[in-house]
């Protein structure tokens, strides 16, 4: 543990080091001291006010180092997640990556703890600054928000963050209301001008001061910037979020609302794409996935419904890796013993990779 000492040192370099050395030594025994005294460098990085490139970076390493304590030690992953999850709301965007890959990993891993992880993930989304990191936080959130209340709670969430529905007429409404409130309150601007005599003269003037209202909700600042891409990704989310609801919720009524309100926020988007209001316009392939989410949700096909809410989470697993070993038969008598020096039959062994990927 006197190792943990040296990340006092200003220099990157050595606490990358420092760290590096540590995980090759963490064990079962102290990973709990561990992860406590990290937790403790993660507070630290927190309250300096002074986020230079070196303190982004340090940042960067705890919390690979952390993700690493999390993954090996399983016991960690209910204190590691928390502190992790705080990053999140923070300008550096690098670190807040590497939270949501870790955050992937635990919600597929670790499925007590899902309840915790979707709640403080809800609770963090409306603070999420980087577009990046909002599209990981969608598809989680679309994937794993499996409850009644946790699929309304994500649905609140996303109606704050996108505004007053529908975008287009909602902006055009809040423009022309900008425009008239300058016409009907001038300001007046006296200025002190000097004459050609020597002496100051007061000059008044009537001037229009337009007062623009920049504080936009989270989703929709970024749709009116043109990033259509994470329009693209909610409407994954919330196609999955309604199909899902479809399956949990025996109300009638608020299954038939949930659905109507993504169809209005999908719509809206696809307006707002091809209207003149963002800075860049929608692109085809994005207007044809949202359309085909709108289809899914007015539809509802066994197929497209089972590839929304089961094939997705399937390849996610694939990717990570974590399949189930008490299904495979790894006892000795069914390893396949060969000689060293025998011939590789590609053919059996592309069977048998096929086999074990199955």
């Amino acid at each position: 543990m006197d190792v943990l000492r040296i990340l006092g040192s200003t220099d990157i370099e050595v606490r990358r080091k420092t760290l590096d050395f540590l995980m090759s030594l963490i064990s079962l025994r102290n990973v709990k001291d561990v992860v406590s005294l990290l937790k403790k460098e993660v507070i630290k990085t927190y309250s300096n006010t002074d986020k230079d490139q070196n303190t982004k970076t340090y940042q960067q390493l705890l919390v690979k180092a952390l993700h690493q304590c999390g993954v090996k030690f399983p016991i960690t992953a209910e204190v590691v997640v928390p502190v992790l999850m705080d990053f999140l709301g923070e300008g550096n965007e690098k670190a807040a990556e590497s939270v949501l890959e870790f955050v992937r990993e635990a919600v597929t891993r670790f499925p007590n703890l899902q309840p915790s992880i979707i709640e403080k993930l809800l609770l963090s989304f409306p603070s999420i600054k980087s577009i990046s990191v909002l599209h990981a936080g969608l598809w989680i959130l679309g994937e794993y928000c499996t409850t009644e209340d946790q699929i309304r709670d994500m649905m609140d969430v996303v109606l704050e963050s996108i505004g007053e529905l529908p975008i287009v007429d909602t902006e055009i409404r809040e423009s022309a209301k900008d425009d008239n409130e300058t016409s009907s309150a001038p300001t007046v601007v006296t200025t002190s001008r000097v004459t050609a005599d020597g002496t100051y003269a007061t000059q008044s003037a009537l001037s229009a001061v337009t007062n623009h209202n920049t504080e936009k909700p989270q989703l929709r600042k970024f749709l009116l910037d043109g990033e259509f891409f994470l329009g693209a990704a909610l409407a994954t989310s919330l196609t999955k979020l309604s199909l899902r609801y479809h399956q949990v919720c025996n109300n009638t009524k608020s299954r038939n609302k949930l659905t109507a309100q993504s169809m209005l926020v999908l719509a809206s988007i696809i307006h707002l794409g091809k209207s003149t209001l963002p800075k860049k316009p929608i692109s085809d392939d994005d207007v044809d996935w949202l359309s085909l989410c709108v289809r899914v949700l007015n539809t509802r096909s066994p197929i497209l419904v089972s590839i929304f809410t089961e094939a997705c989470r399937n390849s996610l697993q694939d990717m990570i890796g974590t399949i189930d070993l008490s299904k495979l038969d790894l006892s000795e008598d069914s390893l396949v013993k060969t000689d060293v020096d025998a011939l590789i039959n590609f053919s059996t062994s592309l069977l048998m990779l096929t086999t074990v990927r199955l």
